[in-house]
């Protein structure tokens, strides 16, 4: 899973560890502290991610830098409209649902986005050093 920098890599694992978080938290539907908490901590950490990655492509110019960053864009406009409608109170089936889209979200930004479209840089990256950071 590789995409041959240490700075993307680690954000990477770190954001995974968050998803695994949030699919925790979200275990008990009833304490919303841990949930909130773990979205926010989620949502900044994935700004910063985003911010670290399209740095470092702009820097090695990376030829579909502009399209990656619309898909960062994207995602983080779903993931804070999916985070705002988890956030709104509702009854339970409401909230479930709430939860199921999230976590569909968030699984399918990790099997499709990152393990394909940032694997995408790896030919690139080897060119620089492992801790370039742009």
């Amino acid at each position: 899973m590789s995409v041959q920098n240490a700075l993307i890599d680690r954000d990477h694992r770190y954001l995974i560890c968050l998803i695994n978080t949030v699919e925790l938290a979200l275990r008990d539907p009833e304490d919303r502290q841990p949930i909130n908490n773990a979205l926010m901590q989620l949502r900044d950490y994935t700004r910063e991610h985003f911010r670290n990655e399209e740095q470092i492509q702009a820097a090695i110019g990376f030829p579909t830098h502009s399209e990656h960053k619309r898909l960062h864009e994207s995602l983080t406009r779903s993931l804070e409209e999916l985070i705002a409608r988890a956030q709104t109170e509702g009854d339970a089936a409401t909230q479930q649902e709430r939860n199921s889209d999230l976590i569909t979200l968030l699984r399918d930004w990790l099997l499709h986005h990152v393990l394909q479209e940032d694997l995408l840089m790896a030919p690139y990256l080897r060119q620089y050093p492992e801790n370039f950071t742009g």
